[in-house]
């Protein structure tokens, strides 16, 4: 199961020309790339059957069609507003300083199933690149934003 952090997704304001800082770094170290507004295509032409056999063919693997569903159908996304987003992993310090803000407990901390969510942060911060370290954070059940 992957854990999403706060500090690993921002928005940002768009840059004014194609020279701006395309990446910044964070208040506690984190290293920050934007993505920009923008529309793309998600998702593979090909079938899962296909692709499968691709994998299994090339990589000697045992891969079902059903192991690439998530990739189906392709379809067109929108990113309405730049984001920054972590560009490595969080590490076990970001992780610590993260818990130390905020209090947070692990899924398993609460007591919960493996497999099943109790509820996750966000961090919450203006548009700015310079209100990064400034952020707070928030409960994301308190949010629609998809992340």
């Amino acid at each position: 199961m992957g854990l999403s952090l706060g500090p690993l997704l921002c928005w940002a304001a768009e840059p004014k020309k194609p020279s701006d800082t395309k990446q910044i770094t964070s208040s506690i170290g984190m290293k920050l790339t934007l993505v920009p507004s923008g529309e793309f295509m998600m998702g593979s032409k090909e079938s899962a059957e296909a692709t499968a056999a691709f994998f299994n063919k090339t990589y000697g693997a045992n891969f079902q069609a059903e192991d690439f569903k998530g990739q189906h159908p392709q379809h067109r996304v929108r990113i309405t507003r730049p984001f920054y987003l972590g560009v490595y992993h969080v590490t076990r310090g970001q992780f610590r300083h993260f818990v130390n803000d905020t209090g947070y407990k692990t899924d398993a901390e609460k007591g919960a199933k493996p497999g099943h969510r109790v509820g996750t942060l966000t961090r919450r911060s203006s548009a700015s690149t310079s209100s990064i370290a400034g952020g707070t954070w928030a409960s994301s059940r308190a949010t629609s934003t998809p992340w």
